[in-house]
């Protein structure tokens, strides 16, 4: 089952050297004394049956954890870490560009930073020099990036909702809690979806926390937090806004409402829970379709169309017009029924287009006059590309 080795004959030192897996018994004696007694030691020798890796699968990116291994002898006992050195210690890793080897703080530890987002297979392999080694069960890693809560701030107006998004965070096995510092100027509707409440004018700051269960302990651990601060002001009135008061024919342009008070953004007034009447001068120069007509979604069926696309049907004025209906909450109907915005002029023309012949056989020295249906207006100008 074993050999001993001594570096010189008489050598008070000697290395027994395991051969197979086995028990041992091995007597030490005095040559130089002829009387001596000798004296005896049992070694155990076994093999390696199991290796057992303990590791977080969760970790995010700049940050590291640290993984354990645990060697299980034939007889089910777990080696002493002194027998580490005569083994061969590794960890393979499916994605080394994701997690990176960055210390090795004992003989039986590994410390793993995260590089970069993403899901890397971790297996131990552990043996004697120059044997077949064995392997732990592979333990898949998850990288993240921080947890960030968007926007940075917010204005909202009384009773609207707002949906607030985060990126980064652990994937898996994560909840997110919000806590407004003060609810009774905004607060969530729930604790864990994400959807602030505007009640009253004031300024609040809404905290999410990002929590995922720890794969060993499974116990809860904070990973991240991130702030958003909610200004709820009053909305004093609406108005219409586009890009532009003049249109071609065939073209299209978005109008939305705007909130007084409460900011340009539309996020601001788009989250009440009111409803918009739409109306159009002339539907023989304008009509109104809704933003979201490419999804199949009618004027009359949104839910909230605080915006609308016009499409220029014929040349023209008309004015484009929206007010409040009524709503079945009784909180905003109380506040919001009264609002109007004023109404929008637009202009619909024609197209630039040639009046003359597109096409056109000169002799030389002779003059042509080009003609367009812009002719009267100032502004037109001609350019001659060379053929």
């Amino acid at each position: 089952s074993a050999t001993i080795e001594q570096p010189t004959p008489g050598s008070p030192i000697a290395s027994l050297v395991p051969l197979r897996a086995g028990v041992v018994r091995v007597k030490v004696f005095d040559s130089c004394l002829s009387d001596s007694q000798p004296s005896f030691a049992t070694v155990v020798i076994t093999d390696i049956t199991s290796v057992t890796m303990t590791l977080p699968d969760l970790v995010q990116v700049g940050e590291a954890i640290k993984a354990d291994l645990t060697v299980i002898d034939s007889n089910g006992n777990a080696l002493e870490k002194s027998q580490f050195k005569f083994m061969d210690i590794r960890l393979e890793m499916d994605d080394s560009e994701k997690l990176i080897i960055s210390d090795r703080p004992d003989v039986n530890s590994f410390v793993l930073r995260a590089a970069s987002a993403g899901i890397s297979v971790v297996t131990a392999i552990i043996g004697p020099f120059g044997r077949a080694g064995v392997s732990s069960t592979p333990v898949q890693v998850y990288s993240f990036t921080p947890f960030v809560l968007a926007p940075d701030e917010i204005t909202l107006a009384p009773t609207a909702h707002f949906h607030l998004h985060w990126t980064g965070g652990p994937p898996v096995r994560y909840q997110v809690e919000f806590q407004s510092a003060n609810p009774s100027v905004a607060e969530m509707s729930n604790d864990f979806t994400g959807v602030v409440v505007a009640h009253a004018v004031g300024s609040t700051t809404i905290t999410a926390t990002v929590l995922a269960r720890n794969s060993i302990t499974k116990e809860l651990i904070v990973f991240g937090k991130g702030e958003t601060k909610i200004n709820v002001r009053h909305l004093s009135g609406l108005r219409l806004r586009s890009a532009t008061n003049k249109l071609v024919i065939g073209g299209e342009q978005k109008v939305w409402v705007e909130g007084i008070g409460v900011g340009e953004s539309p996020i601001a007034i788009g989250g009440l829970p009111i409803h918009y009447y739409w109306q159009a001068s002339d539907n023989h120069v304008v009509a109104l379709k809704s933003a979201y007509d490419e999804s199949g979604m009618s004027l009359d069926s949104e839910d909230s169309a605080f915006s609308v696309r016009v499409v220029a049907r014929a040349s023209g004025k008309a004015t484009v017009s929206v007010s409040v209906t009524s709503v079945s909450d009784p909180l905003p109907a109380s506040l919001y029924s009264h609002l109007a915005a004023s109404p929008l002029q637009l202009t619909v023309v024609e197209p630039l287009r040639l009046v003359s012949s597109s096409v056109v056989l000169l002799p030389p020295n002779s003059l042509y006059n080009i003609k367009t249906n812009k002719d009267a207006l100032p502004g037109i100008r001609y350019k001659v590309y060379s053929a």
